[in-house]
């Protein structure tokens, strides 16, 4: 008897969401790349909507008393993203960004743009670029104590990236939440590329 395997699709207020490789089968890690697209999705209930069109549906929905506005959509468009990256390797800072899509009337902060940019690793020219710093003691952030990933932790979650993990497997392991591992990763392959950059204008 022949099996046949469907595909399965995330949808969301009737759009289809792109679903990357490396997070297929993580629906934890789908969903926090997801609600970068549209916000809403990190507080929306997934469902199970059966299959539609040959393929699998999970549907996000927002749950019952979430109100509009800029929570429920996606902040930025497909063309404000690339004109993102065009200021942001300009050399323009990301308050800057911000207050130029704010003044447009996108609001925005800072923080979400830096973690757009760092999410698509576009990054400032070289000699824009401020030193690789990293704390060594835990701080707060928003009333939040934060501890720092120490060079042994960039070395385990490197190793446990490489051998194919997903976020939220790394995540459990490493005693972390899924954002902050994927933040990290994304933070680690930023530093990579800067070290490439630098041996490339050195040679």
């Amino acid at each position: 008897m022949e099996v046949t395997t469907l595909t399965r699709v995330y949808r969301y207020d009737g759009i289809d969401l792109p679903v990357p490789p490396h997070l297929a089968g993580d629906a934890d890690a789908l969903r926090a790349y997801h609600s970068t697209l549209y916000p809403a999705i990190l507080n929306a209930e997934a469902v199970d909507a059966g299959v539609s069109g040959g393929v699998l549906v999970t549907e996000y929905r927002r749950a019952v008393g979430t109100k509009g506005g800029l929570g429920s959509k996606r902040i930025l468009s497909d063309a404000q993203i690339d004109e993102m990256i065009e200021l942001r390797e300009r050399g323009w800072s990301a308050t800057r960004i911000a207050a130029h899509f704010t003044e447009q009337g996108t609001p925005i902060s800072a923080g979400s743009i830096g973690w757009q940019c760092l999410r698509v690793g576009a990054d400032a020219p070289p000699r824009l670029q401020g030193a690789n710093t990293q704390a060594t003691k835990p701080y707060l952030r928003n009333g939040r104590v934060v501890k720092p990933f120490s060079p042994e932790d960039d070395t385990l979650l490197k190793v446990l990236d490489m051998q194919g993990f997903n976020i939220s497997v790394i995540a459990r392991r490493m005693n972390r939440g899924a954002n902050s591992i994927r933040g990290r990763l994304y933070t680690l392959a930023r530093r990579d590329a800067r070290a490439e950059q630098a041996a490339g204008i050195n040679a």
